[in-house]
């Protein structure tokens, strides 16, 4: 604005004095009535105001709205942080223009008087620009805005003009933002984002280059907006979550309780919170167990509770449940528990109850929205129910297979035994065949040494043949440690006879069985 220059200049008798368009007669015909507030940017209301607000700017011929007046007025309207559009009009309020405000705007009472637009034309045509902006749908911006706020109000009333105007002020928005600057006047500003202003201190001008301001300041907010989001979408409970709480709520309606004040909040440590302003209780949805959080001192007759940890605090206890619909059958309890904290606490619900409500990210219910998620609850639990006997069916067929795969390995185990008894039996029989052939030392036939061998090998062993010099046969054994312990010498020594080492070994000469049968 620069207006505050008007404290530092000298009070000088203007060059031109009067001019009459009888404003005081008109204000006195008619007169509107316009509110306005101050919109702080959150969440709810970021992406709306990145996608369509209106910078404004007024010069005026003075700091006071009651005895001063508005000479000219600039609007920008921007869309997606691009400007979109501008309206400005200098205004002819038949007031003379002072010295100090012409030494800031270099706006003349002569300009006024040659160059401004009724008062009439000048703001209707401004607020056929804006648009909804009357309606609070749209937001204006300004710097010092309560400044430029204050004349417009008092402009518009005075044409008969009624609404609601919402704007913000990148003066304190910027004072939260961005740190460490001189001073924030617009130009400060402007010049820290190299934001281009080509005719300072008149309003069109002006109002671009705050309009630009705040399209800066929007996007620094980005990151903060996009933190938030995560925070808020952790805070809000699940499906699930929300059925619990159905049913949890129905259950005290029943019992005579009103809950259009009960909310919820997923905290941090992921319980779900149901409160009024104050927690009435908590709960926790888990894999191997479900609970409400609730005063101990509610404990009494109640079978499937245990102790809570410290960070739950000791003096309250889990309510379990395996079933949501459990749950129903407390209704007097909870009822019971959410009236006596209502009185404790001597907490009633006021306007400033309400609005922390609507302010704080919980979750409501209305009523439709509580028998839809009862509906969705009921849904869910014959779900698992269905599942459940879809589980018990495959228990039952995993047991059956197991039983089936336990009886075909004891099937095999037994099938296996045999067969080893049998081949155990065989062997012995083999043994004692082989050693009854082989203590037979009379008509040794060939066939007899590959029977023997065949044997022999058959139990794992090497038949070895005792010989003369002439090559005749003496004596076959079943194995080379046979032929040792019966003659007396070392197994490795009938070994290397065998393997034609050495002819003799112990006076004989030796020979493998197979050998000779393969001859």
């Amino acid at each position: 604005m620069g207006i505050f220059d008007f404290i530092f200049g000298r009070k000088e008798k203007p060059a031109e004095t009067t001019i009459n368009n009888n404003s005081k007669e008109k204000e006195t015909n008619y007169r509107g009535h316009i509110t306005t507030t101050k919109v702080e940017i959150t969440l709810d209301n970021y992406e709306d105001i990145c996608k369509n607000y209106i910078a404004f700017d007024t010069e005026t011929t003075g700091l006071s709205p009651e005895s001063d007046v508005i000479i000219e007025v600039g609007a920008v309207k921007f869309i997606d942080g691009k400007a979109a559009g501008s309206y400005g009009s200098i205004v002819n309020e038949g007031q003379p223009v002072p010295d100090a405000a012409y030494r800031v705007n270099h706006i003349s009472t002569a300009m006024v008087r040659s160059q401004g637009k009724a008062p009439e034309v000048a703001y209707k045509e401004l607020i056929d620009f804006w648009g909804e902006v009357l309606d609070g749908h749209i937001c204006i911006c300004a710097h010092n805005a309560s400044f430029d706020m204050a004349f417009l109000k008092s402009a518009l009333e005075r044409y008969g003009y009624s609404g609601n105007l919402s704007y913000i002020d990148t003066l304190t928005l910027s004072r939260k933002m961005i740190k460490g600057l001189p001073n924030y006047k617009q130009e400060t500003i402007a010049g820290f984002f190299e934001i281009e202003n080509t005719s300072t201190h008149r309003a069109v001008s002006d109002a671009a280059a705050c309009g630009e301001i705040l399209a800066r300041l929007l996007a620094i907010k980005n990151d903060e907006i996009e933190k938030e989001k995560i925070k808020v979408a952790k805070s809000k409970p699940t499906e699930e979550e929300k059925e619990i709480f159905a049913i949890i709520a129905d259950s005290m309606r029943k019992n005579g309780c009103s809950t259009h004040n009960l909310r919820t909040y997923r905290n941090s440590s992921n319980y779900v919170d149901v409160l009024d302003v104050y927690t009435v209780l908590k709960y926790k949805l888990g894999k191997k167990k479900s609970y409400i959080v609730l005063p101990g001192t509610y404990a009494d007759g109640l079978e499937k509770v245990e102790e809570c940890t410290n960070t739950e605090g000791k003096s309250n206890v889990r309510l379990l449940f395996d079933d949501p619909f459990e749950l129903a059958g407390y209704g007097q309890l909870f009822s019971r528990i959410y009236s006596e904290m209502r009185e404790s606490q001597g907490i009633y619900m006021n306007q400033y109850e309400a609005e922390f409500l609507a302010q704080a990210n919980l979750t409501g219910f209305t009523d439709s929205e509580l028998e839809e998620y009862l509906e969705k609850a009921k849904e869910r639990q014959l779900l698992r129910s269905q599942l459940r006997e879809k589980e018990i069916q495959r228990e039952l067929e995993q047991v059956a297979e197991a039983n089936a795969k336990k009886e075909e390995k004891a099937r095999i185990r037994e099938a296996e035994k045999k067969k080893k008894e049998v081949v155990a039996a065989s062997i012995i029989e083999q043994r004692e065949f082989v050693k009854k052939l082989c203590d037979c030392q009379d008509n040794i036939t060939i066939e007899d040494v590959i029977r023997i061998s065949k044997l022999s090998s058959d139990m794992g062993k090497r038949a070895v043949l005792q010989l003369d010099d002439e090559g005749e046969i003496v004596k076959i054994y079943e194995s080379i440690s046979e032929a040792s312990k019966a003659i007396g010498i070392a197994p490795k020594t009938i070994r290397d006879v065998a393997n034609g080492k050495y002819k003799h070994g112990g006076g004989f000469c030796w020979r493998y069985a197979d050998q000779l049968a393969d001859e």
